[in-house]
């Protein structure tokens, strides 16, 4: 009933809700596109689905693929929008993302996120959604059924499955320069949504009379140019195996513990990930054990970037255990 074109043989399928999970035996490749052809598949009453052709690419999200473009905190009172607490995220990437197993963290509380979809360059609302909560006429709402009211000031983390940060955001009501819009009915937005600087620098409040844009390009979209390298600020042992490395800015690592180099040798780096607590600090697993009263030191490839593209600047660090 199912052909992919690839080497991958079906290994087993699931359907519950309408929805239907096909496993394969290994894994297809990424980044790039596949035809699944689905033949013969009929329903309880004997119905026969017509032979269909799909196409898909999977592409695994890499940290800031996504980023968090405006944040409606206080909606009341409206200035022309529905009064609802939402989040606007854009998808940089140009591969569609599918929210799955997805959740948002709004201060240290995990919330899942309903399956959807957000399109290559393109916008989504996470909102609660009860009936036609009027979100949906600006564009692709997709609900997060127990999310919380939003602080005015506050921590919202986007990431999958609750270890996998993409993106973070710890917006300010400061960040209002009108007193009248921080009491209410505007949103946040991100000047540059291709920029993953978090700072005030690159978020500022709406200028739209509505209260805000989702689904939309921001009002104060413009270019926020990023030549600053990041740093490897320090190395603390956590364990006699485990490293935090903290770096000045979030940093393109993740999966790529060869990049890391520990002298003394004898303890190898063999993975490496970022903290779904604090993007700037990624944690290294050894394999081996740290020496007692030992010094090393711990050399970043100087060919590391950030989310921007800068390579990186100081790549070295020393630390004992």
């Amino acid at each position: 009933n199912y052909l992919l074109d690839s080497k991958c043989k079906l290994d087993s399928t699931t359907f519950e809700n309408n929805k239907l999970t096909l496993v394969f035996d290994a894994p297809y490749s990424t980044d790039a596109p596949h035809k699944i052809r689905i033949a013969n598949l009929a329903d309880e009453c004997g119905n026969i689905m017509k032979d269909t052709t799909i196409q898909f690419v999977y592409h695994p999200a890499a940290l800031y693929d996504l980023v968090i473009s405006e944040i409606m905190a206080t909606p009341e009172p409206s200035a022309g929008l529905p009064e609802n607490e939402w989040i606007e995220l854009y998808n940089r990437s140009p591969f569609d993302i599918y929210l799955v197993d997805y959740n948002i963290i709004i201060g240290n509380k995990y919330y899942n996120i309903d399956d959807g979809m957000i399109g290559a360059k393109s916008y989504a609302i996470l909102t609660k959604v009860s009936g036609d909560n009027g979100m949906q006429k600006y564009g692709n709402v997709v609900n997060v059924s127990k999310m919380p009211a939003l602080p005015q000031s506050g921590s919202i983390t986007i990431g999958i499955g609750g270890a996998n940060p993409i993106c973070k955001t710890n917006y300010k009501q400061s960040w209002f320069a009108d007193d009248l819009k921080a009491a209410g009915g505007y949103s946040l937005e991100r000047i540059d949504v291709d920029n993953a600087d978090e700072s005030a620098a690159n978020w500022a409040q709406t200028e739209n009379s509505a209260g805000g844009t989702p689904c939309a390009q921001n009002s104060i979209n413009q270019t926020v140019i990023d030549s600053t390298k990041p740093q490897l600020l320090r190395v603390v042992p956590v364990d006699d195996n485990a490293l935090q490395l903290y770096f000045s800015e979030p940093v393109t690592i993740d999966g790529h513990h060869e990049m890391l180099n520990i002298e003394p040798v004898g303890c190898n780096p063999i993975f490496a990930y970022t903290s779904a607590n604090d993007l700037t600090m990624v944690v290294t697993i050894l394999d081996n054990f740290l020496s007692e009263n030992e010094t090393y030191t711990l050399t970043v490839d100087s060919t590391l970037t950030d989310i921007a593209g800068n390579r990186l600047g100081a790549n070295t660090a020393r630390f004992a255990w």
